[in-house]
């Protein structure tokens, strides 16, 4: 990253003169967020300061993108420390653009956006989304890439490029203990298996008339998710005597974790009838564990002190990559206008799984007899979870975004939103005042209210005080998470 770093700024004084345009703008924010039952504060990371620069000279512009983020103190020293104390410096875009006669070609650190509905199309997924800011809008809550891209336009024809030879994948805060939504597996940095090739390209092509748009596209990467890629059982003992004389065999399962290979195929479509505005993104993939094999030496040796010395022996019982398999599609339709000065917007959002197939050493209600070690079956298609496409398919299938808004005077405005999950009894509703102290300095506070189904098939309370609470409707688990937040923004 410095090396890259370096590169940018060497090439932007090669062509840097005294006629550069330039521009430099930013804001300061300040968040306090409380949970509505208890008003326990929300310690989650926010950004505290976002800066945004350019400069430009002939066809050549650099651009970029710093932002400073407050990040929750998980360690507690001598003492308990409630303020905050740890933050990131992070470099979010810093990228070139060159301005061809037909175009442009990008090049460097940059956040891309893909279809045409607003926030949860199926189709943007060339850059990876930062689930600490999902509640964000637009680019403030995905995370850039090294990569490189163009647009051409040829008269009413669109053509975008883009390829990086590094793999993005979204950033999930299993570590902070107020994240609304735990995950089914936590996991450890020595359980991945390393990928090769991991080049990740795609390319679409849109025609645009006065009535409408419609676009195509396609993208190929490995998943923004990990998931669950094989098994192996190892054997350990302490030593050969000890097994033969006091029969002392502990099996120790090592849990793989990779990423699938998918391709995206994706349709686009939007018109304009006056003040009422429809889009819609449809995205089709298939995806693939390409993990034919899992065999290991033990990433991690176990200890078993009681036994003295034990460690792990290249020898395995079971090494069986799943070879999950899996097509699926998604969908958000969305309609948007304004009447008396009221704007409305509706999406409708959908998503399915076509087919599904893993290969695993044990089938449901099987096990496997292994000497001190019994393994029960379990269902990997419970640990499915789509690796591409809109966030929103992590919490429901089949849902209907309503929001409402309305400008009361110059400074005032309300705004309503509502998530339904239409499948399940599950909502997330938000009311949203708007405030203008000045051109400079704007205020956001929110009411957030969610509710879940405690009737949904995998919810906790229908299995039990052990079941694995990142398996539980998403709905449920987030209910904690009904708060009050202020948000004041200095600009500049």
């Amino acid at each position: 990253m410095k090396r890259f770093i370096i590169l940018f700024f060497l090439t932007f004084n090669f062509i840097y003169s005294e006629n550069t345009d330039s521009f430099l703008n930013g804001n300061a924010n300040f968040y306090y967020i409380s949970k509505l039952e208890d008003q326990n504060i929300i310690n989650l990371p926010y950004r505290m300061l976002n800066l945004s620069w350019g400069h430009q000279h002939s066809q050549f512009q650099l651009l970029g993108n710093l932002a400073i983020e407050y990040q929750p103190n998980s360690n507690n020293y001598s003492f308990k420390m409630d303020d905050p104390q740890d933050f990131l410096i992070d470099l979010r875009e810093l990228y070139m653009t060159y301005q061809l006669s037909l175009g442009e070609i990008r090049l460097g650190k940059q956040i891309q956006t893909w279809g045409f509905v607003d926030e949860n199309s199926p189709l943007d997924n060339s850059s990876a989304y930062d689930y600490n800011f999902l509640f964000e809008a637009g680019t403030e809550r995905k995370i850039a890439s090294n990569s490189f891209a163009m647009d051409i336009y040829i008269n009413n024809f669109k053509l975008g490029f883009t390829t990086t030879p590094f793999h993005s994948i979204n950033r999930l805060p299993s570590s902070q203990a107020d994240f609304p939504i735990d995950l089914p597996v936590v996991p450890k940095d020595y359980q991945f298996m390393d990928i090769d090739n991991v080049n990740e390209y795609g390319a679409y092509i849109q025609y645009s008339s006065n009535s409408f748009d419609i676009a195509f596209s396609y993208f190929n990467a490995y998943d923004r998710i990990f998931n669950l890629s094989g098994i192996n059982v190892f054997e350990t003992w302490d030593s050969f005597n000890q097994q033969i004389n006091y029969g002392v065999v502990h099996p120790e399962p090592d849990t793989v974790l990779s990423y699938r290979n998918t391709d995206m195929l994706g349709l686009s479509a939007q018109t304009f009838l006056g003040d009422l505005s429809l889009k819609a993104d449809f995205g089709y993939f298939s995806t693939e564990d390409k993990n034919a094999n899992v065999n290991r030496i033990h990433p991690n040796p176990p200890n078993f002190p009681e036994l003295a010395d034990l460690s792990v022996v290249d020898q395995i019982y079971v090494s069986s990559p799943f070879y999950e398999n899996s097509k699926y599609y998604q969908t958000t339709f969305q309609a948007d206008w304004s009447i008396n000065e009221i704007d409305f917007l509706i999406q409708y959002f959908k998503h399915d799984t076509i087919s599904y197939s893993a290969i695993v050493p044990l089938k449901e209600g099987e096990e496997i007899a292994i000497p001190l070690f019994e393994q029960q079956g379990f269902n990997p298609y419970d640990y499915f979870f789509p690796g591409m496409g809109a966030p929103i398919a992590l919490m429901t299938h089949n849902a209907l975004l309503v929001g409402v808004r309305k400008n009361l005077n110059e400074r005032l405005s309300l705004q309503l939103r509502n998530l339904i999950d239409l499948e399940y009894s599950g909502y997330f509703a938000e009311l949203i005042s708007k405030y203008k102290f000045s051109d400079r300095v704007n205020a956001n506070f929110a009411i957030n209210y969610i509710k879940g189904d405690e009737n949904h098939p995998k919810s906790s309370s229908n299995k039990g005080s052990d079941y694995n609470r990142g398996l539980d409707y998403a709905f449920n688990q987030m209910e904690d998470y009904s708060h009050f937040r202020i948000q004041i923004k200095y600009s500049f």
